[in-house]
């Protein structure tokens, strides 16, 4: 490992990820930070130390790795949850997407397929190499992110108003319904 492919894997896998990351999350998680602290340390120890240099700039790739993976999958984790809530809600697949409900489901089975082969490509690889599974985790991520896309915020908005305005219909014809029956009730004990 030298100091050029550390700045390479920096540049091409774990900055655009964690671009991306702190674009959907609005912040910037803790064990990220935890990682690149781990992985600054051991590149100044690397560069202070002739003897300590190689067996650092390893450990500081290693760190960068686990940054990557972890990125990664709280990036995938975060898109599934929002492309869950749309699957999982009927209306929003009838009536609030711009894509067909079997392209919808086609498009998330497929996510899903995807992050399980990463997942198992991770579990095969704990120990040996932290970031093999990093570009399924992030085709699983972009995947979700597809479903998302699909929804219209402006069909979304109108789904929405037709839900409150139904949930309105809906409390009032309760509270009149719970009013007549128990005038009814009162009428009938009276007698």
């Amino acid at each position: 490992m030298t100091e050029l492919e550390l700045y390479k894997f920096h540049e091409e896998t774990f900055k655009p990820i964690y671009a991306d990351l702190i674009a959907i999350l609005g912040s910037k998680p803790e064990q990220i930070a935890f990682e690149l602290e781990a992985a600054l340390s051991h590149i100044a120890v690397a560069k202070t130390n002739d003897e300590l240099y190689e067996k650092n700039i390893e450990k500081a790739y290693g760190h960068l790795q686990r940054a990557s993976l972890d990125a990664v999958k709280i990036m995938w984790l975060e898109y599934r949850q929002r492309a869950e809530k749309i699957i999982l809600d009927p209306d929003m697949r009838a009536f609030a997407s711009k894509a067909s409900e079997s392209e919808l489901i086609t498009k998330f089975q497929k996510a899903e397929q995807t992050a399980r082969s990463a997942r198992k490509k991770e579990l095969n690889n704990t120990g040996n190499d932290p970031s093999a599974s990093i570009s399924e985790y992030y085709e699983a991520a972009q995947l979700f992110s597809e479903i998302i896309t699909l929804i219209d915020p402006e069909k979304v908005a109108k789904l929405t108003r037709f839900k409150s305005k139904y949930k309105t219909k809906e409390v009032v014809i309760s509270f009149l319904v719970g009013v007549v029956s128990s005038g009814v009730v009162s009428f009938l004990l009276a007698k």
